[in-house]
Formats: structure tokens, sequence, C-alpha cells
């Protein structure tokens, strides 16, 4: 997925070049041939700055390494494009300047228009990295109070039920509503979705199938196929057996250590 926006994100710079320059040159077919020699220096200059120069040296706090190769980077990308405005000037215009236009023609204007982009990656980066540290705060915080709750709240029987995480035993989901089974032989229905409830749970509730959720303190035995609980079998699933199996054989890696 993440291939896949740099992939539409690079497609939208290569058109909006296009039709700059593509106006200013009054050749829209001259135009794409220019920017298809102009744009491996962009991504080249971009990933370079993006993923080398600012990870290794500046978020690293080694800022005279990242002014000395920063400043190589910009004196080789001004010479590719030199050497790409040199090329276009010979082969796209025939030697004559004036059909090149303004900007296609500006060794200035090119190297504004290669750093801006560069810096709007940056830019976009940023805030991509942001949002992805905001979002993993956001998980986490929820994990803190699910951790801390000790019980989960659910509404049965037209009032509100608290039902104890080391009573409670697993979870079945019927069509529209939700079992909740407990060590006391209780069955608690309530009107709930299970992708909403195991958000409330703590990390000792696996989701082992689509219609069941364990809490694996309890679990007595457990295979491939099968988890035992209090004498009950209940299946395991081939979507969530992988990740089950992982948490359960943890958990009895933990009960050994201790």
């Amino acid at each position: 997925m993440k291939r896949f926006y740099h992939i539409i994100f690079w497609l939208v710079i290569i058109i909006i070049l296009i039709l700059i320059f593509g106006n200013s040159w009054d050749n829209y077919l001259h135009s794409f041939y220019f920017v298809s020699l102009l744009f491996p220096i962009v991504v080249g200059t971009s990933y370079f700055f993006n993923y080398f120069l600012v990870p290794r040296y500046l978020l690293q706090g080694r800022y005279l390494f990242f002014g000395l190769y920063m400043l190589y980077l910009v004196i080789a990308s001004l010479y590719l494009e030199m050497l790409v405005l040199t090329f276009s000037f010979v082969y796209l215009a025939n030697f004559n300047l004036g059909d090149m236009g303004a900007y296609a023609s500006d060794a200035f204007i090119l190297a504004i228009v290669l750093y801006f982009i560069v810096f709007a990656t940056s830019f976009i980066l940023m805030v991509n990295q942001l949002y992805l540290n905001q979002r993993q705060i956001k998980l986490l915080r929820e994990e803190q109070i699910r951790n801390r709750n000790t019980f989960l709240l659910v509404r049965a029987e037209r009032k509100n039920r608290q039902v104890d995480f080391k009573e409670l035993l697993f979870i079945e989901s019927r069509a529209d509503y939700l079992i909740l089974v407990t060590d006391k032989d209780e069955k608690i229905i309530t009107r709930e979705k299970i992708s909403h409830v195991i958000k409330r749970l703590s990390d000792d509730f696996i989701r082992i199938h689509r219609s069941f959720i364990v809490n694996r303190v309890k679990v007595s035995a457990y295979n491939y196929e099968r988890v035992q609980v209090e004498g009950l079998e209940l299946p395991v699933s081939r979507t969530y057996k992988e990740s089950a199996l992982k948490l359960l054989s943890k958990n009895n890696s933990n009960e050994e250590s201790s």
C-alpha cells in the first residue's frame, strides 16, 4: 500500500510538471520528453535527501556531515539539470532557446522546482509520521485502559452488567448477539458485536475464531484445531490460527518460567 501511494504521488508530480512546462513551451509532447529526462533527477534527489540524509545525519544531530552531503547533493543535482537543459536545447529545441519557453530554459527556475518538490515530499512525510505517532499513542492508551479494567461492562436483561475478567471463560457470537460464558455456569446474553467487545477486553483474551473469543488464562489444552476451556472444546479457525497459537504458546512459556 505504501508503494501504491508513492506511485500515485509521483504520477501527480509528472502531470503537474508536464502541464507547467508544456504551457511555457507551447508543446506538450516536448514537455513530456523534457519531464521524462528531468524526472529521475527529481526522484533521486528527493529520496536521497528524505530517506538518507535526513534520518542518518539530520535527525542524528550530525549537522556537519548533513551540511557537507547536502552541498554535494545540490551540486550533483544542478549539474545533472544542466545536462538535461543542454540535451533539450540541442535535440528538442533545435538550438533555438526561444522554443524551450521561459520555465524550461531557466536553470534557476528548474532548481526552485526541483527543491520545492524535495521539501514538499519532506513535509508530506513529516505529516504522515506525525499521524502514525498519534495513532500509535492512541493505541497504547487504549491498551493501557483495557489492561487497567478488571471487568467488562455490557447491557443484558435491560440492565448494565459488570462481568469480571477472571470469571469470564469465553465469548460466543450468535448472529446479532453475544453469549458470555463464565466459570459460574452463567450465560450472559448481550446485543453487541464481537469486534466491538474485543476492544474492551484485556490482553488475556484471544480471538480464535470469527465467533469465539477465549480467556487464555482458562485454557487447559489446545492444538491447531481446538481449544479446551473447562471441559468445553472451541474451534480455532484458519484466519486466527497463527496469532492465537502464538499467544497461547507465549502464555505457556510465561507459566513455565514463573
